[in-house]
């Protein structure tokens, strides 16, 4: 009877020992594929950081091309602006010589 109890006490350590085989082999795949996921989280969020940066670069040169814009938009006004006055005191100079001219040729016919 003893060497009955022995076959079945070595029996359950064989099988106890299998279990615990399995279990560890099972364990290691869920430890590779933690792993593995989080080398995917890791490459994504590269990805995503760059992507970021990438935008935010766009962003700071629509900002300046923005900037740019509005400087070239505010000399075109002033030389809008300048080139008003000039044709103003043009037309106020033109103005001044027909006005003489009318008073020579009112004299002239006075006379």
């Amino acid at each position: 009877a003893s060497g009955r109890g022995e076959d079945d006490s070595a029996a359950a350590v064989v099988d106890l020992t299998k279990r615990l085989e399995t279990a560890a082999a099972a364990l290691e795949a869920q430890e590779a594929d933690a792993a593995a996921a989080v080398l995917r989280l890791q490459e994504r969020l590269a990805r995503a950081e760059e992507e970021m940066q990438a935008a935010l670069a766009a962003t700071e040169a629509a900002e300046v091309r923005c900037v740019q814009g509005e400087a070239v938009q505010a000399v075109r006004l002033d030389v809008e602006r300048r080139e008003a006055a000039d044709a103003a005191q043009e037309y106020a100079a033109l103005l001044a010589i027909v006005e003489e001219k009318d008073a020579a040729i009112a004299e002239q016919q006075a006379l």
